[in-house]
């Protein structure tokens, strides 16, 4: 019986190791070249016919991966990663591993003139090249580190071959591959829209979300950014200016700004215009010049030069939790976190995935790092009484302090809600920092 038993056992290993020879089984998704679809390997050979030191890999159930280096005069011994589609052999994007003195001047003036190439960031001289298909722009990525009051950042900055940085993204996985930047294609419809309104533009990155989809793309030194509803339909477009925004943004709209918020006291950080069916208007991030706090404000322009309150985005059908492609996970934290909370708005700030909501009647930005991981909430509060009664108690138990020309905002965390309070009164400007508890962690004057 034993005897029987241990044959019967060996027979049954030896039928599942034929079973999954012939079902391309793969040692944690490596691949050995009799397993790589043949379509893929004659696409390999004719774009990499100098490719040596190959190895491949299987990726997301739907690409064949190759990591290998090349003869090539530019890429002579760097790293490459090119990624294929499984069933046809199409090529998709290639990672280029690249010295930074490699990567074109236009990248490199860019990137110097940000406050990235400066202290306390550090520049990595590795540089990533991804190279993709037909019109689906190539990117170079630049990674920068610094390290403040303990506290480690990494940022991804995404430029364009002509210098436009695209994407800032904070904290992304180590193992980052970019599989999120594989090209993908726009609907006929979309595709119809983009020609027509923007000839010669170039896909930099497509999402689709809850019957939603986003685009962006760059055109004549800009970047766009384009929603369309379940239909196809564009729901709106918002236009990047960058540093170039003064010459860019109508004279009227310009000379409110000024004449309103001076350049003598004002800084633009951040300029964008806003066009839909319902609305079309420029949005200015503005912070004071000489202050000792961290001064920001956003405002909202119309384009006939008035200023407005900030529009909420065109309803779109068929969306879910508000007219703004969200990732699934993102979504259903913003749903439980903020019950009842509609998405107005996404965008990267510093380098943070900041979506805005509508929620019990104030505007919140609820950020996120490139992991997805949530990293805090910012809004302003409009009424005293909507302060917490701790914070209330000790603002009330302070020899300064005076309910006169308050301005209040909240910072959500994991791990704390701090708020500040600003007050105006006759002798000097004073700021509080206080978190839920009550507890008073700073206390300055702004005389």
């Amino acid at each position: 019986m034993k005897g029987r038993f241990t044959i019967l056992t060996l027979m049954m290993a030896m039928f599942i190791m034929v079973s999954c020879d012939n079902n391309d089984s793969f040692d944690d998704g490596k691949l050995s070249e009799k397993q790589v679809p043949k379509a893929v390997l004659a696409e390999f050979e004719e774009k990499y016919p100098d490719a040596t030191n190959v190895t491949w890999a299987k990726k997301y159930d739907s690409y064949a991966v190759a990591s290998f280096t090349t003869s090539g005069q530019q890429t002579s011994g760097k790293d490459h990663t090119a990624w294929f589609e499984w069933g046809t052999g199409k090529w998709n994007m290639t990672e280029v591993e690249m010295p930074y003195s490699m990567i074109p001047e236009a990248v490199k003036t860019a990137f110097e003139a940000s406050a990235y190439s400066k202290s306390p960031w550090v520049r990595d001289n590795e540089v990533d090249f991804l190279q993709r298909p037909d019109n689906t722009e190539a990117l170079y990525v630049i990674n920068v580190e610094k390290k403040e009051s303990g506290v480690e950042t990494e940022m991804e900055l995404y430029y364009t071959a002509a210098g436009v940085l695209v994407k800032e993204i904070a904290d992304v996985d180590k193992d980052n591959d970019y599989h999120d930047y594989l090209p993908q294609t726009p609907s006929d419809a979309i595709n119809a829209w983009l020609s027509t309104n923007y000839p010669g533009a170039r896909m930099v990155d497509m999402e689709r979300e809850h019957n939603s989809t986003e685009i962006e793309f760059v055109c004549n030194g800009l970047k766009y950014e384009a929603v369309f509803d379940a239909s196809n339909q564009w729901v709106y477009t918002k236009t990047d200016f960058g540093r170039n925004y003064a010459s860019l943004v109508p004279e009227v709209v310009m000379t409110a700004l000024t004449g309103k918020y001076s350049t003598s006291e004002w800084r633009v950080e951040d300029a964008e215009e806003f066009e839909s069916a319902a609305n079309h208007y420029f949005s200015f991030e503005l912070e004071r010049l000489q202050s000792a706090w961290d001064d920001e404000i956003d405002v909202y322009i119309s384009v006939d030069g008035t200023f407005i309150e900030r529009p909420q985005n065109p309803e779109n059908p068929g969306g879910e939790g508000g007219n703004v492609p969200v990732a699934e996970d993102l979504l259903t934290f913003i749903q439980q976190q903020y019950s009842g909370a509609v998405v107005i708005g996404k965008e990267y700030d510093d380098g943070l995935l900041e979506i805005k909501i509508s929620h019990n009647g104030l505007i919140k930005e609820v950020k996120f790092n490139g992991r997805n991981q949530w990293v805090k909430t910012e809004y302003d509060i409009y009424n005293y009484e909507d302060l917490p009664l701790a914070v209330r108690t000790t603002l009330e138990a302070d020899k300064d302090f005076q309910k006169v020309k308050m301005e209040m905002e909240a910072t959500e965390t994991p791990s704390d809600t701090v708020y500040k309070i600003e007050i105006e009164t006759a002798r000097a400007e004073v700021q509080y920092t206080i978190n839920a508890a009550g507890t008073l962690l700073h206390k300055e004057y702004d005389d």
